[in-house]
């Protein structure tokens, strides 16, 4: 599958789901959808035809979202 959860890192897990999915848009113009899951924030990543390796460098590096 193009799709894959990926559990975010223990700085964010306290955060609002969707407070990060808009901070993740608005500064870094990402869009990916957290949910929680068992407790947890996960974050659904997916490849897509028009993605290319530095949009997922970016997205690694998003772990400064306040």
């Amino acid at each position: 599958g193009s799709m894959m959860p990926i559990r975010l890192p223990k700085p964010l897990q306290r955060r609002d789901p969707r407070r990060l999915m808009q901070e993740g848009c608005a500064r870094h113009r990402i869009v990916v959808p957290v949910m929680p899951v068992d407790g947890a924030l996960w974050a659904r990543i997916s490849a897509q035809a028009y993605n290319v390796p530095e949009d997922y460098e970016r997205l690694a590096t998003c772990r400064s979202i306040p």
